[in-house]
């Protein structure tokens, strides 16, 4: 009898904590819910917040870094990484048509597959863009820093050495003083920090294009195809063993997995639902905008960049001065450097406008410190939160070097994309108009009655519209998908190694079979027909190769990435268990009176019109 007892009293906990972490914000609150936030930002403002948070580092820093990994394969580096960014894209525009809310891809998840997984997203966009925002500042820094001869870099590695494992050789403190100086401009109002992102962002392109011409006029097509036996090729190893994939297709994935960080930006435009004219139309034109423009300009870059100047002597602070000035082109040199200064400035005022509205919508749903939730009255901006981010963002600058910096924003990003492509595949699979507790009620029942296993799996009985069987069907599957994905990147990386490859073979031929048999069970499921402005195309194709990618990407990135990470999410998680879950607005809206409606459950009609 007490053992009954006490298994009674575990599954109630157990049922309790599930239905908290569980817990979905409304669709219709995040329609109706009134913001303090002003609608000012087009379909031009948009697209250049996109463009400046995307183009900016990654353009003018990291081609030179991922090509001495990659060799002038980076081209095939900067398009995997910018196909894989144009999926998540997609599924950022669906979630746009649907909740035109700030806080991104948070509440998109939050609305999908409850507040535990959507805190887990928010805290990894905040890794994303305050790692990100970071890594611009150091970058612009050491920009600066190559201009004027190391000067900075000399004094305060002379006189304040750093000589602690994992941290920068010497602390930045002048890339402190950029970032809080442009958090202060962000600060001052959006429709300042858009006016002067515009503006940056024309001076930008244009660069982009004398860049990609000068580039084209000094092509030397021998550097694609260079050997050991050439004069001028390091012995040292650092050159592989030569041609166009010197590394071989590792050295691209790796390199892809890295240059990732240079389209994370483009997320910004979803971070935009409460301040954008119409949001539901603009917001997913503004996403394909951006990335069809980041694609084409990183293509155009990488390949100017190695036709230029051999692979293995690429600079990694500053590559395109050092390639002008190598090939007797100073004019142009100067050109480029004005230009990238305004790109990386722009680039740092995307990145903490993104940061500060997630973190907005984080603590406005009381999941974060309710400072941080706080709009002044004249700026109309979330003012403590950004001044906030501007200083803890500018100490991450200060200490860490800027190779751990682009490690951390890719797992980060990598992370709160998979789970975003995940919300679009469990949300075209629900039921519609089943109440969230019901919705639990049911799944637990329906696999087991009715039909056989197998009926249900393969959808023999060719149901047209989602039930709670097919529904938990799909979760069961995403989870068996994710799980088969990990193992099959990681036997990916164990192939290369003599030792580990008998293994690694026979995991890649079992999870890839466990890929393909879940591929196939969800596409049995019947989908949801909802109507929407946009809808990702292909689906559950697209996501689940979105999602693939990601989880590949990640798999690729080294040990101690992962390490930082887990610290990180370790410190998240004390944050919402120690205060976001007693915290929580929706909590405290349930207390009041039960959920009306959820993403399974929508107003039967219900519209929005913007002036």
């Amino acid at each position: 009898m007490k053992y009954d007892n006490m298994l009674d009293k575990v599954k109630s906990v157990l049922a309790a904590m599930w239905t908290t972490l569980s817990r979905k914000k409304p669709l219709v609150s995040s329609y109706v819910e009134a913001s303090d936030l002003c609608r000012v930002l087009g379909l031009v403002d948009l697209t250049a917040l996109g463009v400046a948070s995307t183009l900016g580092m990654g353009v003018y820093i990291m081609a030179g870094s991922v090509a001495k990994i990659a060799g002038p394969g980076v081209a095939f580096s900067f398009l995997i990484a910018g196909f894989a960014a144009t999926l998540s894209a997609l599924c950022y525009g669906e979630f746009a048509a649907r909740v035109p809310k700030a806080g991104s891809a948070y509440v998109y998840s939050y609305v999908t597959m409850g507040e535990f997984v959507a805190f887990i997203v928010g805290w990894n966009l905040c890794l994303e863009y305050v790692i990100g925002t970071a890594c611009v500042a150091r970058g612009l820094s050491n920009y600066i820093d190559a201009l004027v001869g190391d000067t900075i870099s000399t004094f305060f590695s002379t006189y304040f050495p750093m000589n602690i494992p994992f941290l920068a050789s010497y602390p930045d403190f002048f890339g402190f003083f950029i970032m809080f100086s442009f958090s202060c401009v962000v600060a001052g109002g959006v429709e300042i920090s858009s006016t002067f992102n515009k503006l940056f962002t024309f001076i930008n392109l244009t660069t982009l294009v004398i860049v990609i011409v000068a580039g084209a006029y000094k092509a030397n097509f021998s550097n694609w195809t260079l050997s050991p036996t050439d004069e001028g090729f390091p012995t040292d190893g650092s050159g592989g063993r030569g041609g166009f994939l010197p590394f071989g297709f590792l050295g691209v994935f790796s390199g892809a997995a890295k240059c990732f960080y240079s389209y994370t930006g483009f997320d910004s435009v979803a971070t935009t639902g409460e301040e954008a004219k119409n949001p539901q139309k603009l917001i997913p034109l503004a996403l394909l905008m951006t990335l069809t423009i980041a694609v084409v300009t990183y293509l155009g870059v990488a390949i100017s960049l190695t036709l230029m100047w051999p692979y293995f002597d690429q600079s990694v602070r500053a590559p395109f001065p050092y390639a002008f000035e190598k090939t007797n082109m100073p004019g142009v040199k100067w050109v480029v450097t004005t230009g990238a200064l305004c790109a990386l400035c722009s680039c740092m005022v995307g990145c903490i406008y993104a940061t500060s509205r997630i973190i907005y919508s984080m603590a406005n749903d009381g999941l974060l410190f309710k400072p941080l939730r706080r709009v002044n009255s004249k700026t109309q901006t979330p003012l403590t939160a950004t001044l906030l981010i501007g200083a803890f963002t500018g100490m991450v600058a200060t200490i860490f070097d800027m190779e751990q910096l682009v490690d951390m924003t890719s797992i980060g990003t990598l992370t709160a994309y998979t789970i975003v492509s995940f919300c679009i595949l469990l949300l075209r699979y629900e039921v519609q108009g089943v109440t969230e507790e019901k919705g639990l009620t049911q799944t637990a029942d329906t696999l087991a009655e009715g039909s056989t296993l197998l009926r249900a799996f393969f959808n023999m009985d060719k149901a047209a519209t989602p039930t709670s069987q097919s529904s938990l069907i799909v979760k069961l599957m995403v989870a068996f998908f994710t799980l088969s994905s990990v193992a099959f990147s990681a036997s990916v990386a164990g192939v290369s190694n003599a030792t580990t490859r008998p293994f690694a073979v026979f995991l890649m031929v079992l999870s890839s079979a466990g890929i393909i048999a879940s591929v196939l069970v969800i596409i049995r499921q019947p989908q949801s027909r909802e109507q929407l402005s946009f809808r990702v195309p292909l689906v559950p194709i697209l996501p689940i190769v979105s999602s693939f990618m990601n989880i590949f990407l990640m798999v690729m990135l080294n040990v101690q990435t992962w390490v930082r990470f887990f610290i990180w999410m370790l410190l998240g998680f004390v944050i919402y268990f120690g205060y976001g879950i007693r915290h929580s607005a929706e909590a405290k809206k349930r207390e009041q009176s039960p959920p009306a409606y959820n993403m399974s459950n929508p107003p039967a009609r219900f519209s929005v019109t913007v002036d």
